[in-house]
């Protein structure tokens, strides 16, 4: 019953940050500056009890061009869940995109482009309206050594 599920990132939907798919609470600072004060907004996840993730990948070899290296290409998708009663509230959520793969002597090392097919306003920093999270919200990048699944 203790137990919270967050997903996103690397390893699951790439679309995302880590843990940042799913459920958010809205978290407001204010900051002094020369012009007056500032309101900042970020997004913190809040988890959940169900959830859901599935990847689909296709990798091509470039072997004949530059050996070890492959190119790829996904479809991720998911959700967090408050309960599994809620399943109705938050429908699945996408990312798709591409990367690079190098096949080293210590395992594959794994660049991918990831872009958030369906957010919602919280997933690109979108507050009463107001973009806080930039105008390349919807784009991630995730770097890391090992298989993605």
């Amino acid at each position: 019953a203790d137990i919270e599920y967050y997903s996103g990132g690397t390893s699951s939907v790439r679309g995302w940050g880590r843990d940042n798919l799913g459920p958010k609470r809205a978290s407001i600072t204010y900051d002094t500056t020369s012009s007056g004060i500032e309101q900042r907004v970020r997004y913190v996840p809040v988890g959940g009890k169900a959830f859901l993730n599935f990847n689909i990948e296709a990798r091509q070899n470039l072997n004949s061009f530059i050996r070890g290296f492959e190119i790829a290409a996904f479809l991720d998708g998911g959700q967090v869940w408050g309960s599994l009663k809620r399943l109705n509230d938050r429908p699945v959520q996408f990312g798709t995109g591409g990367g690079l793969r190098y096949n080293s002597p210590i395992g594959p090392i794994r660049i991918d482009l990831a872009y958030k097919l369906n957010p919602t306003d919280q997933d690109i920093g979108i507050y009463q309206g107001i973009n806080y999270g930039g105008r390349y919200s919807r784009w991630r990048i995730h770097f890391s050594i090992g298989q993605a699944f």
